[in-house]
């Protein structure tokens, strides 16, 4: 049996364990990693095998779902690192301080936990056309690189 947990950057854990076909579905505002969540799954020995984290990179969520985080959410703590566009908060990945940001919940993850691997997901701009980047990209930019360029090389620092 294999266990993933997948953890939304700016706002829940989703843990999803695999269990007979069946999938186990636990969700948990995020402040900072909580060991209880780690502690219950141990004792219950639902962790048999693999421990995979999927890292939840760009999305934060709905106004709705900042909104119930409070103070304790990305956006109102690093207002300079998230874009709001298409009805959603995203990190903006042109911000330096985003890779920064990732890594050090990678990192965190890493060092207290015991897991197989973490998986990037969501690790892209947004589908649609028409991200809101524009002042990152002429603050952070270059001249000799277009906006798809800089862009694709953001994403690849990550």
């Amino acid at each position: 049996m294999s266990s993933f947990f997948r953890l939304d950057c700016g706002a829940m854990f989703y843990i999803l364990l695999g269990m007979n076909h069946g999938v186990l579905f636990l969700r948990v505002y995020r402040g900072k990693i909580p060991d209880m969540i780690l502690s219950v799954l141990l004792s219950k020995n639902v962790i048999e095998e693999d421990f995979n984290v999927w890292l939840v990179c760009m999305p934060l969520g709905t106004s709705r779902q900042i909104k119930n985080q409070g103070k304790s959410s990305v956006v109102s703590k690093y207002p300079d690192m998230c874009k709001y566009w298409d009805r959603e908060w995203y990190l903006d990945p042109g911000n330096p301080k985003t890779a920064l940001y990732l890594a050090s919940i990678a990192g965190e993850i890493v060092s207290n936990y015991g897991v197989d691997g973490i998986h990037l997901d969501y690790i892209r701009y947004p589908d649609k056309a028409g991200f809101p980047d524009r002042k990152t990209y002429l603050k952070y930019g270059s001249s000799d690189k277009t906006l798809n360029q800089w862009r694709r090389e953001n994403i690849n620092k990550i």
